[in-house]
């Protein structure tokens, strides 16, 4: 028995192998990482082209409206207010952070945790349609840090 064992030892460990790479791409979808990469990669591609791009675009999931948490502690509690809002967020746990909150037919689909210093949005931007289009700018040259302004 030991040596069956030992005979297909090699195949439990691939097999595992395989399933803890599967759990940690399924974590990189749920917690909004995987969506945060996508938006990093395709908003450099933007600052590189000059070229205006729609946010429908930018996130690889179903959406109606997107709404920017800015304040980095905050549960949302001023976006429910101002926009007739039901969700429940925990507060954010980093001050270097900005969230997107997601919403589809006026559910919270998905909240997106984004480095708010190099993804530098107006504070007057609050709530995205899927058809706004904004551009995307290096800031003082540095491919790290980017300006993103809506354009009306």
């Amino acid at each position: 028995m030991l040596n069956r064992i030992k005979k297909h030892q090699g195949k439990f460990l691939g097999i595992f192998v395989i399933l803890i790479l599967l759990e940690g791409v399924f974590l990189l979808v749920q917690t909004g990482l995987f969506d945060a990469v996508i938006w990093r990669f395709k908003v450099w591609q933007a600052a590189e082209s000059g070229m205006p791009f729609q946010m429908k675009d930018m996130f690889p999931f179903s959406w109606d409206s997107l709404y920017l948490l800015h304040e980095p502690y905050s549960d949302g509690y001023e976006l429910k207010e101002k926009y007739g809002l039901d969700f429940t967020i925990p507060s954010g746990d980093m001050d270097t952070q900005i969230r997107l909150l997601f919403f589809e037919g006026g559910q919270l689909v998905k909240v997106v945790k984004l480095d708010k210093f190099a993804n530098d949005f107006a504070l007057s931007v609050e709530q995205i349609f899927p058809d706004d289009t904004f551009v995307a700018e290096k800031k003082n040259g540095l491919d790290f840090v980017y300006i993103i302004d809506k354009q009306e």
